[in-house]
């Protein structure tokens, strides 16, 4: 029970976080950001790199995983890969027309699925997709997305509810708040939120639920900006 609980805390975190390697553009504008995720108040180092080219290209990494996500020039998903060597997770999906494709492998047995989806966006990494919505006038947006512990497809409408100021590495910051949740009948069991940055779209905040019990919760901050590209994590492997 404890495992397949903190399993499915990893669909929220990895929600709005997506994570990089190595930066994809030698361009100007590229972000290299570091954030603190606390899940049951154990923190957890977390290093996300955008990189900008045609499209977008989030790679989010922690000491176990490396999630990489790649956009269109609108942040929609088009390609998310996701390895866990503890877990023994590689897998890489794809957006093809109306269906979501899904390869790889979970602790030596292939994965191979296909998701019929309609024509909502797919939004991987929230904390990169969701920051034209964030700036922009609409009160609400749908879009698919996998979940990172089954890689199902789902549903989730993200809303706006509030504008708020809060502490963000060390300083002030105008946020908009932004609710999560599973569309349709599934909305009454689960609900996240997160506080995106007024001026510019960046995440500042997420907490949300991790697995089905309120009492353990996720929690992911901002902790500012890292001016070098070279993982944290690297010496470890």
């Amino acid at each position: 029970m404890k495992r397949s609980i903190l399993k499915l805390s990893l669909l929220w975190a990895f929600l709005m976080l997506g994570f990089i390697p190595s930066v994809w553009s030698d361009g100007g504008g590229n972000e290299v950001r570091r954030y603190v995720e606390q899940k049951d108040g154990q923190p957890k180092p977390v290093l996300w790199q955008l990189a900008r080219g045609d499209g977008y290209r989030l790679v989010y990494q922690n000491p176990e995983e490396t999630h990489i996500t790649e956009t269109d020039t609108d942040m929609r998903t088009f390609s998310w890969h996701m390895s866990n060597a503890p877990e023994e997770v590689f897998v890489q999906a794809t957006r093809e027309a109306d269906v979501i494709v899904v390869r790889g492998s979970r602790k030596g047995q292939t994965v191979e699925e296909r998701f019929v989806v309609d024509q909502a966006p797919w939004f991987q990494a929230t904390s990169l997709s969701l920051r034209k919505f964030v700036l922009s006038q609409e009160a609400r947006t749908t879009f698919w997305t996998l979940r990172p512990d089954t890689l199902k497809a789902m549903k989730l409408t993200a809303t706006k509810v509030a504008q708020e100021t809060i502490e963000a590495a060390g300083a002030s910051q105008a946020a908009v708040k932004v609710e999560l949740r599973a569309d349709g009948w599934r909305s009454a069991f689960w609900k996240s939120h997160y506080w995106f940055r007024a001026s510019d779209g960046l995440l500042l905040r997420f907490e949300g639920q991790a697995g089905p019990s309120p009492a353990h919760r996720v929690v992911i901050a901002y902790a500012g900006d890292q001016r070098s590209q070279p993982s944290p994590f690297r010496a470890a492997r």
